[in-house]
């Protein structure tokens, strides 16, 4: 039955092959900006490419809280999260299964998490440098509980968004003790990253942050993009609480 129901909630790709779709993609490509252009280059050949996407979430502006993450981003679908850190580094992972708070981990061999050179080629719209596939299987690729932020396997990229527990889930109390909001949660800002478990490691050694971070750091943007065409709603029947 839980399989039946994770086949329901992942999306389906259905590129847009109508003229007229084609028409407003490029329209909307046209007026991006730079940045976006770079989000636009790293989801190549993924659910996303060739789809207008919008930022589904700004954590500053709604809050470093997963409360806040979850109710903007479950049900938007396949989903690209875009961090920058005090120090400069830029980093990114797509999840193209989408989060639903389903309380457990998602299977899925197209997830990827990746890296620009710096903050500065970001804003070029320049490519990430460097890539980092999830390993052979896909196993716990994405980490989908509704008491924590975006997280991608067991360490490769945890963003807590708070006080949760290391897996968080509802059980222990999503909306209460484990989701006290940006002002009132030690760490809401804290992101750690060590890939090699479930994503590979970069070809140069290095990770996600800068060299000086390492393993943790502290966000001062986060982002989600996503692509209102592939967006679920209740209606669907689906869940997506």
């Amino acid at each position: 039955m839980f399989d039946r129901l994770l086949d329901a909630v992942t999306p389906k790709d259905a590129p847009a092959t109508d003229a007229r779709a084609d028409e407003a993609y490029e329209t909307w490509f046209a007026s991006c900006s730079n940045e976006t252009r770079a989000c636009v280059e790293a989801l190549r050949g993924t659910t996303l490419d060739g789809r207008a996407l919008e930022v589904t979430f700004d954590a500053n502006a709604s809050g470093y809280a997963a409360r806040a993450f979850h109710e903007a981003c479950d049900g938007a679908g396949p989903c690209f999260v875009v961090g920058k850190t005090r120090l400069g580094a830029r980093f990114g992972g797509f999840n193209p299964v989408g989060f639903y708070s389903v309380e457990d981990y998602r299977e899925t061999s197209d997830a990827f998490l990746c890296a620009w050179e710096d903050d500065a080629s970001y804003r070029r719209g320049e490519p990430p440098s460097r890539v980092s596939n999830v390993l052979a299987g896909g196993k716990a690729a994405i980490f989908d509980f509704g008491a924590q932020g975006p997280c991608f396997g067991v360490d490769a990229l945890r963003v807590p968004l708070g006080w949760a527990p290391p897996n968080g889930s509802s059980y222990a109390g999503v909306g209460g003790t484990f989701d006290l909001g940006e002002e009132n949660a030690a760490g809401s800002r804290v992101v750690k990253s060590r890939l090699g478990t479930h994503y590979e490691g970069f070809d140069d050694g290095g990770g996600l942050f800068t060299k000086k971070e390492g393993a943790e750091a502290e966000l001062v943007e986060l982002l989600v993009l996503s692509a209102p065409s592939l967006r679920r709603s209740a209606d669907d029947g689906l869940y997506v609480s």
